[in-house]
């Protein structure tokens, strides 16, 4: 039989084993720890320069952090960018729409562009598992067809010009899209006098009269602006619109220092396969692909600095 002294002592015991109980593990409280770190975001990306960085583009590295419970990228990411110039006049847009304010004054300048990346493209997925990373080439992103640019942001960037980029991790079906990253500031490189190459994705975007007025495909001679026309014409299973491309190209770069013994090789062959055909949109002449594309294929590998021994890379500050 229990005496009232011990079975005080026996109701002090149990409240301080319940209390204890409460006060390790939490169990009695409204909100657990657990409920309390739930994650409403996807994980803010990491971004980093790339080491190849020409006049035309530059490379960017995208990661999605790694640890317990980190999200990835599981929708992909959207990367903006501008001219230091702009970014110091007007600063990061508050609305990456651009809208005007109240008093009609723009709200981001001429050079801010935007692009979202998803699914996947060339083999590359965009949409980053925990600790995986990706590399986007800036300037170079007309024909990446995992890519989504606002107008006029495919193409080339402006040698020698300080950029500065941002970016974020996009919605998935559970969490919001992420913070931006930290502002990251990246320099293209010079575009003259120099041992290496660009792509056929700067001259989209400016015009060759900087190297040359005129130039020959084949045995006709076109105007830097003919030129310009031709490097945006597409190709459509054309393959002398293909390797008029990297003809072109090829020329531009061997003329700005590029040195190569079998581009030379290979420029001269394609010429000789044209011949007196014209090149729309000035005229309507074609040519088979299977014909053109083992020039074309050699041309582009030289222009995108994969020429081989005696060849030169993609222009880079590394």
């Amino acid at each position: 039989m229990k005496t009232n002294n011990t079975a005080r002592v026996e109701r002090w015991v149990t409240l301080i084993l319940v209390f204890g109980f409460v006060a390790l593990t939490g169990s009695f409280v409204a909100v657990s720890p657990l409920a309390a770190q739930k994650k409403t975001k996807v994980d803010t990306p990491v971004m980093t320069c790339g080491t190849r960085i020409s006049g035309g583009f530059m490379d960017l590295i995208l990661c999605a952090p790694v640890g317990t419970g980190a999200t990835g990228a599981p929708a992909g990411f959207s990367i903006q960018w501008q001219t230091l110039q702009d970014f110091n006049t007007l600063g990061w847009p508050t609305d990456s729409n651009c809208p005007l304010d109240l008093y009609g004054n723009p709200t981001c300048g001429a050079s801010f562009c935007k692009a979202g990346f998803s699914g996947k493209a060339s083999g590359t997925s965009y949409n980053l598992r925990s600790g995986e990373c990706v590399t986007v080439r800036i300037g170079d992103l007309l024909f990446d067809n995992g890519a989504s640019t606002s107008p006029g942001c495919a193409g080339a960037l402006d040698c020698s010009t300080h950029y500065v980029f941002r970016a974020f991790a996009h919605a998935s079906k559970s969490l919001k899209r992420s913070d931006f990253t930290s502002t990251v500031q990246c320099t293209t490189g010079n575009c003259s006098d120099r041992d290496c190459t660009v792509t056929q994705e700067y001259w989209r975007t400016h015009d060759p009269i900087v190297l040359v007025t005129e130039l020959s495909l084949g045995n006709v001679t076109y105007s830097s602006s003919d030129l310009v026309s031709i490097l945006n014409q597409q190709a459509n299973g054309n393959g002398l619109i293909s390797l008029a491309h990297q003809l072109i190209t090829a020329k531009l770069n061997v003329r700005s220092g590029a040195r190569c013994p079998s581009a030379l090789v290979n420029i001269d062959a394609a010429d000789a396969l044209i011949g007196d055909l014209v090149i729309p949109p000035f005229r309507n002449d074609s040519l088979d692909p299977s014909v053109t594309s083992n020039l074309v294929i050699a041309l582009n590998n030289f222009n995108n600095g994969a020429g081989g021994d005696g060849c030169p890379l993609l222009c880079s500050t590394n």
